[in-house]
């Protein structure tokens, strides 16, 4: 880590730095703006809805006329979040093939992970080098050992 940088400004999705993270700032943003607005109708709903039909002083205690089948709120509840979730379908789907499509730097390190049962291996094809990690679930002393194969 350079000296003088935090964890958290390497890890700053509204400062993109790499080459897919502009797109992936950009489906972020959006997600974040409609899961906002979502919320804040949802909440302004029930604000509105509790203040609006509280219990008042004089209420004879009895129930109002329940409304059930009701046509146009039932299709607009059932098509709009449908309609939320293809609009977030496709934009996560076309900037998913974007990122994969993109070609990577030319002077890019190309890593391999390998997931192991108890520990990873992470193998650099290009410095033939290879290293292995393991989990350990204990505070204890880690070691890490790292090999180097030549051609």
């Amino acid at each position: 880590m350079p000296s003088g940088t935090s964890p958290v400004e390497l890890s700053n999705i509204f400062a993109p730095a790499g080459a897919p993270a502009d797109a992936i700032r950009t489906i972020s943003l959006l997600v974040l703006a409609i899961t906002a607005v979502i919320f804040l109708l949802v909440g302004g709903l029930l604000a509105y809805c509790c203040v609006r039909y509280r219990s008042r002083a004089g209420d004879d205690g009895r129930e109002p006329p329940q409304v059930y089948g009701s046509n146009p709120v039932e299709l607009a509840w059932t098509v709009v979040p449908v309609l939320i979730v293809f609009v977030l379908i496709t934009t996560t789907t076309r900037t998913i093939y974007e990122i994969q499509a993109a070609a990577p730097p030319a002077d890019a390190v190309h890593v391999r992970v390998v997931g192991h049962q108890w520990w990873w291996e992470f193998q650099y094809p290009d410095q033939s080098i290879r290293l292995l990690m393991s989990c350990i679930s204990r505070r204890e002393p880690l070691s890490t050992s790292t090999s180097s194969r030549t051609t």
